[in-house]
């Protein structure tokens, strides 16, 4: 069995890590796999070919146009065919749009895609809402749509789309971290601020969906009750320049520390005494995941399946999305509460063998065996 996975990507986020951790998994169980990302290739290689080559896989390269390039699309289907692969499984708007508007009886190939979760919370016309809504207008094309969460199929933007063959396969991690980059000394800036103080951490895009600007608003109300807190958010988006003028305006920028993306992100996870996910919309992403493989104690919003992971009271405790006080109550709980600092390496174990890698490519494996006898009848 041949596996084409297809990505357009330049970084390493939550979405890369997963389809590395799946595509490792499944070369162990026999399955020849590639990736094949759209974005041109740089000067230096993007993170996510960095990593899939440190992990020994198969990573190329079709750079295509910005935009909806539809001659790409093709190049695509031909490269696919010309190397003898079974199935394609697409991981992102732009492959979805491409290859999904090939019809079946042209492209001949099954396709999977996995929906990594919709994080465009603007109501307003954008880029992002226009991908998503052409999205899924080919999702009833698709041979089979993943959900990384059950809860995705009550998602408003799913639920009308007819004809949709929905298969949920949660996200699942690598148990035990490469230790590889584990050793790598830290940036000085990070390492310098975690020094002292109870740090409050969080990991994802400055973006509207990644709720950040509700963090930042409760650290204001954390900060004169608790004096020895800062916070360290690491991720890069849109909102940085709006969440440091909010930083400055109160006067914190001496306690929070927002140094950018940085790869291999989980690597910093033992600087936090906290780690905050405050999203507004969720999968289960896998920040959530390696804060639990760190020990860490964990706030987060009750969206996706994250109020499945967390056992509020034993690894951590949930909150409300959007509500800043919220946000401020339970981390100040943590502070205050020895026993809610503490690991639970029972509750945490037992979590990530439900959620993990080899689980979740023995799931895509049974999902690709089906498809292909289907296809043979």
């Amino acid at each position: 069995m041949k596996i084409l996975h297809i990505i357009d990507s330049e970084g390493l986020y939550g979405a890369e890590i997963i389809i590395i951790s799946l595509i490792t998994e499944l070369k162990r169980m026999g399955v020849q796999t590639s990736i094949l990302n759209l974005r041109p290739c740089p000067e230096n290689a993007p993170t996510i070919a960095k990593e899939s080559r440190k992990h020994g896989l198969n990573f190329y390269i079709i750079p295509l146009r910005a935009g909806l390039d539809l001659r790409g699309a093709f190049k695509l289907l031909h490269y696919a065919l010309c190397h003898d692969f079974d199935i394609i499984h697409s991981h992102g708007y732009k492959s979805n749009v491409l290859l999904g508007g090939i019809p079946k009886c042209i492209r001949k190939l099954p396709i999977v895609t996995t929906l990594h979760g919709y994080t465009n919370t603007d109501k307003k016309l954008s880029k992002m809402g226009l991908y998503e809504w052409l999205d899924r207008r080919v999702l009833s094309r698709m041979d089979a749509v993943v959900l990384v969460s059950p809860r995705m199929l009550s998602h408003p933007k799913l639920k009308t789309i007819k004809n949709v063959n929905y298969q949920v396969i949660e996200n699942g991690i690598i148990i035990q971290p490469s230790t590889e980059t584990a050793d790598e000394p830290p940036p000085p800036e990070i390492s310098d601020f975690s020094r002292d103080g109870f740090i409050i951490g969080s990991v994802g895009r400055l973006s509207q969906e990644k709720g950040h600007a509700y963090l930042i608003d409760a650290f204001q109300r954390i900060a004169p009750k608790i004096p020895e807190a800062k916070l360290l958010i690491l991720g890069e988006g849109s909102l940085r320049q709006l969440f440091e003028t909010k930083i400055n305006e109160a006067g914190l920028q001496n306690r929070v520390l927002m140094p950018g993306y940085l790869e291999n992100a989980s690597r910093f996870m033992k600087f936090f005494d906290v780690f905050v996910l405050p999203s507004l919309t969720e999968g289960l992403p896998v920040t959530l995941l390696e804060a639990i493989r760190a020990d860490k104690p964990v706030v987060a919003t009750k969206v996706g399946s994250m109020t499945d992971f967390v056992k509020h009271g034993r690894n951590g405790l949930q909150v409300e999305p959007a509500d800043m006080d919220a946000l401020a109550d339970a981390v100040e709980q943590i502070y205050h509460d020895k026993n809610l600092r503490e690991p639970n390496e029972k509750t945490n174990a037992d979590l990530l063998k439900q959620y993990s890698s080899e689980r979740m490519a023995s799931d895509y494996l049974r999902l690709y065996q089906r498809i292909l006898q289907k296809q043979a009848l």
